[in-house]
């Protein structure tokens, strides 16, 4: 079975061996003593292949995951292991992260996979994060300060959080003497005329 490419495991080192064997050594003996010798070697790669399979981050589950949090600096605080495990996908993205948009977009994505996100450059080197939606797996303020890591140094950088369902508008009122009244609507029902409630971190 073969792991993102790059290794194999191997279960059958001894009968492999013995089946290298020329017919002269094809006897009970030969093939006993070869045997002997290369048992160990399956040993030892049972070990280490358990070992890999722990601690990999696509099957690592309980302790060895935290483990695996504690290498990139994530630590469990209490989700379970699928949340932890995005977690640390996502810590392990910003620790590698150059700071480019694609880079950024990728953050953003694992982290929060079903929230659209808009990310837009500004000149003279400025980056501002917008969405609209509620996250499902961190505070909008746990989000912020990931991008900031992983976002290039000496680039400012903004977060707007500026939910759909938190319109407002004016209720205009035509008597003498009466003064306009915050109401809250939604988008549709007032398209002008009022505003959103966001909130932004730099």
């Amino acid at each position: 079975m073969a792991i993102d490419g790059q290794y194999d495991y191997v279960a059958d080192h001894t009968e492999q061996a013995v089946g290298h064997l020329i017919s002269f050594f094809r006897k009970p003996r030969w093939m006993a003593f070869v045997r002997a010798l290369v048992t160990p070697i399956q040993n030892l790669e049972d070990v280490i292949w358990a070992m890999y399979s722990s601690f990999d981050l696509e099957t690592a589950t309980g302790a060895q995951l935290d483990i695996v949090g504690s290498w990139v600096g994530e630590f469990r605080n209490d989700r379970d292991d699928a949340a932890y495990r995005t977690a640390i996908r996502t810590r392990i993205l910003v620790r590698g992260s150059h700071g480019t948009i694609d880079d950024l977009l990728n953050i953003l994505e694992t982290a929060e996979p079903n929230v659209q996100h808009v990310l837009t450059e500004y000149w003279p080197a400025t980056i501002v994060l917008e969405w609209t939606e509620d996250l499902e797996n961190l505070t909008q303020l746990d989000l912020h300060q990931l991008v900031k890591l992983a976002k290039p140094a000496g680039v400012k950088y903004m977060t707007v959080y500026a939910p759909l369902a938190e319109s407002f508008f004016w209720d205009d009122v035509d008597d003498a003497g009466a003064t306009d009244t915050l109401s809250w609507s939604t988008v549709a029902a007032y398209p002008t005329g009022g505003g959103f409630l966001s909130q932004v971190w730099d």
